[in-house]
């Protein structure tokens, strides 16, 4: 019985391991979404955009007209009297006692407040306006930069994944001609210097695997900081370098146009000097 207690714990210790290893593969399109949420930079920013669409309503709120009413009840368990005149109540007294109003009031006000000329307050809705299109591009400049980052990243780790599987291709032909020379020279048919020549090769190109290895690591833990990932959860990049060797020099034009077109920088520094003379007054 406490064998198969024993037994059951491993495989599951054993199976709970296996899981833990499993790798997850990310593509770079799914490294971009996972980037544009989980960013830390970005998230900051989205909150900085939103700070400045709520001031921005809070200003068009303070020109908007305000409407209060107020509503009042008051019962009256004793109606007021009044003396007046017996010939004016139409009775024969020389004085004549007379209950006037209402034992139950009611009491309304509505008032309507619309500001017109209130130029601070223009000054500030044109300037909320400015400074919500100046967080709003810069949110979509961050994106850009991040998503570039994230690009060339996995870009290079790729990069050095193909170096990585050619260094280790060379060292394995390179510890076949180290075994061989070792063999020639056993027999006498090698020189001593043919052998260390081999090995040093051989040393060389193992040092250059492991300094491959150690930069991949690094170079993943940064991406998955990057996009926000957990640095615990194991990854391999899915993509492959490919490259069709057609060049369209028409669709490269193209391209740089849309880039000097789409060039946030430039777009928040005119935002910036439009905020500048409306904070100045100017038109």
């Amino acid at each position: 019985m406490r064998r198969t207690v024993y037994t059951c714990i491993i495989t599951l210790l054993l199976y709970g391991g296996k899981l833990h290893a499993q790798h997850k593969a990310l593509s770079l399109s799914a490294a971009l979404e996972i980037a544009e949420k989980g960013n830390r930079t970005v998230q900051a920013q989205l909150l900085e955009e939103i700070h400045a669409t709520a001031l921005t309503k809070e200003s068009k709120g303070a020109l908007l007209p305000t409407i209060s009413a107020n509503v009042s009840y008051s019962y009256y368990f004793d109606r007021q009297t009044i003396f007046l005149p017996g010939y004016f109540a139409g009775t024969s007294k020389p004085v004549q006692e007379v209950a006037v109003g209402g034992k139950n009031a009611f009491n309304g006000m509505l008032t309507l407040y619309q500001p017109i000329f209130a130029t601070d307050l223009n000054r500030q809705k044109k300037t909320a306006l400015i400074n919500e299109q100046i967080e709003r591009q810069k949110t979509a400049d961050l994106k850009s930069k991040v998503a570039l980052r994230v690009s060339v990243d996995y870009l290079n780790i790729l990069i050095m994944s193909e170096q990585l599987a050619l260094f280790e291709q060379n060292l394995l032909r390179n510890i076949r001609s180290l075994n061989d020379a070792r063999s020639l020279f056993v027999q006498g048919r090698a020189l001593k210097s043919d052998t260390l020549r081999s090995f040093i090769e051989v040393e060389n190109i193992r040092s250059s695997v492991s300094y491959l290895k150690n930069s991949i690591n690094v170079s993943l833990i940064e991406l998955k900081r990057l996009i926000g990932m957990d640095e615990s959860q194991n990854i391999v990049l899915s993509d492959k370098l490919e490259f069709s060797g057609q060049h369209d020099p028409h669709l490269l034009d193209e391209l740089l146009k849309t880039a000097v077109q789409n060039r946030k920088d430039l777009a928040i520094k005119q935002l910036l000097i439009d905020l500048q003379q409306k904070k100045k007054g100017g038109p």
